[in-house]
């Protein structure tokens, strides 16, 4: 049994943020890190809830180790695109604090696509990669997987699909208690970054006066491959350094300027933005808003953010 009376979980995380990823999770996991108060897992994204699970909770417990602070915490984007993540969480630990991103599903699409450019795959444009699997785009391992014939259900999930929100985050509203979820929304970014902060903290119940020196800052914003090449190059090593526990080198590399700088730029495909509500076929974009509606049936804070991004282009959606 991991979890004991007291909410005293021997060597695993007090709090989970289940994705989706590119709704400003490296943003908050610099928010998360800097706290004094806060201590996260080895590495960004251990995936164990979803792709790592048959590797058990000692191997998890592993990855906090060395976690320091009042509560511990860990990221991982693709927990959400899997229904049984949410009972798994439970069992391990039903005290557990979920943190879920949002983002107008458009924008997340637009934003899937280009992450999957920038890693060198395959892509051409949004509108014809929507079969395109999510979990080659955002998760680690999907070749080894497939090579294995051992895909999962999120790896195999599509653009298209990913961004059905209210579907896959539902098994997570009717899981956990409403004071157990704190929901991110990506839009309050642009102009609440330190309400959302301090409201992230107050949620963890740590020192919400604390003030990261991230807080109004952009971190991993979209950038582009110099070649597809390399961008599969270092797609690949991320996935080498995972295997063999190099968790420190790759978190240094990730934050690595210089590494940037010789893999990527600012500018190329990753950086065409597309109104989706304008080239996305009807039905498609009707299907969106729904999704939409019913998310912000499930979180109504979500109406003010959303609400006018509904009916956008009414001719084309």
């Amino acid at each position: 049994m991991v979890w004991s009376e007291g909410n005293n979980v021997t060597a695993g995380p007090h709090f989970i943020n289940i994705g989706p990823g590119r709704c400003a999770s490296s943003w908050l996991l610099e928010v998360l890190e800097a706290h004094p108060e806060i201590g996260m897992a080895k590495i960004k994204e251990t995936e164990f809830f979803n792709t790592n699970f048959d590797r058990g909770y000692q191997w998890y417990e592993s990855l906090f180790k060395n976690s320091s602070g009042k509560i511990i915490g860990e990221i991982s984007n693709c927990y959400y695109t899997q229904p049984e993540v949410a009972d798994r969480i439970l069992q391990f630990n039903p005290k557990t604090k979920i943190i879920i991103n949002v983002r107008d599903p458009f924008s997340l699409l637009n934003s899937f696509h280009g992450f999957g450019i920038r890693r060198g795959l395959p892509l051409t444009e949004v509108e014809n990669d929507l079969d395109f699997h999510v979990g080659k785009v955002m998760g680690s391992g999907y070749d080894h997987r497939a090579k294995k014939g051992i895909l999962n259900s999120g790896d195999t999930e599509s653009l298209l699909e990913a961004v059905m929100l209210a579907r896959h985050l539902r098994p997570f509203f009717e899981t956990f208690p409403s004071n157990q979820i704190y929901v991110f929304i990506f839009e309050r970014l642009m102009t609440q970054s330190a309400d959302v902060v301090q409201e992230i903290y107050r949620f963890l119940e740590v020192d919400e006066s604390f003030q990261p020196p991230v807080t109004g800052e952009r971190v991993n914003e979209a950038i582009a491959p110099k070649s597809k090449m390399l961008g599969q190059a270092a797609m690949n090593f991320a996935f080498f350094l995972r295997q063999i526990g190099a968790y420190k080198i790759l978190d240094e590399l990730k934050k690595s300027r210089l590494v940037k700088n010789i893999f990527y730029s600012k500018t190329g495909p990753s950086g065409k933005k597309v109104n989706l509500r304008e080239v996305l076929p009807a039905d498609v974009c009707q299907t969106i808003e729904g999704q939409m509606r019913e998310l912000i049936a499930l979180h109504p804070p979500l109406e003010q953010w959303w609400n006018p991004l509904l009916g956008v282009s009414e001719e084309s959606c």
